[in-house]
């Protein structure tokens, strides 16, 4: 099997209604929260190494 980048595929993508959002809106909405803070973390620390 030949290795082919995620974004190939976008073409193949299943139906919206198989959409995780919509099988796992909890989850979901907690994995992008904790995503978000994390972003914010990393800005952080770039931003104060970039003063120093």
């Amino acid at each position: 099997m030949t290795y082919m980048p995620m974004m190939l595929h976008v073409g193949n993508a299943q139906p919206d209604h198989n959409s995780p959002m919509k099988t796992f809106p909890q989850e979901i909405e907690e994995l992008f929260a904790a995503t978000e803070r994390n972003a914010k973390l990393h800005y952080e620390d770039y931003k104060k190494l970039s003063e120093m």
